[in-house]
């Protein structure tokens, strides 16, 4: 029988060689152990270090008044989460799977959405348009770099 010290610096060497094997994975793409399940758990606990966005991304609302004027409408109600999982939330992933034209039609009726609920709320958009907008990453917060110049804007959809 084995002594339990020894048990006990096995499992902690067990537990080194995994959490390295999946850090080697996850920075230099180097396969070490990738078919052991618990390899493929380590490596997903290792999510935060598989990735850095160069731009900052989110939802833009604007609702057309009776003058024609555009104006920005506030998603934050609608969406009464932290801002990581809102942000998560727009980006209507189950719908972007399905392809292109399902994400486009998902988009439509987001905006459809948004009219009827703004409408009940008291705006009384004429229209109501989706954008997704693009900035770089700052320092000095999320929003920080999110003005005209910088801002890229791809369209998504419009109802009236």
């Amino acid at each position: 029988m084995l002594p339990p010290r020894f048990l006990q610096h096995i499992i902690v060497l067990c537990y080194l060689l995994i959490a390295g094997a999946s850090l080697l994975f996850t920075v230099l793409r180097f396969p070490i152990l990738l078919r052991i399940p618990l390899m493929t758990f380590s490596y997903g606990m290792m999510a935060p270090y598989q990735g850095f966005n160069r731009s900052n991304v989110d939802l833009r609302a604007e609702g057309q008044d009776e003058r024609g004027v555009w104006q920005r409408i506030d998603l934050a109600p609608y969406y009464p989460v932290e801002v990581g999982e809102a942000i998560a939330r727009r980006h209507l992933f189950a719908f972007r799977a399905q392809g292109d034209d399902a994400a486009r039609a998902a988009y439509a009726d987001l905006a459809r959405q948004l009219l009827i609920h703004e409408s009940v709320q008291g705006y009384h958009w004429r229209r109501v348009r989706l954008f997704w907008d693009s900035w770089p990453v700052s320092a000095y917060g999320y929003e920080a770099m999110r003005h005209a110049p910088l801002v890229t804007s791809v369209f998504l959809a419009e109802v009236p």
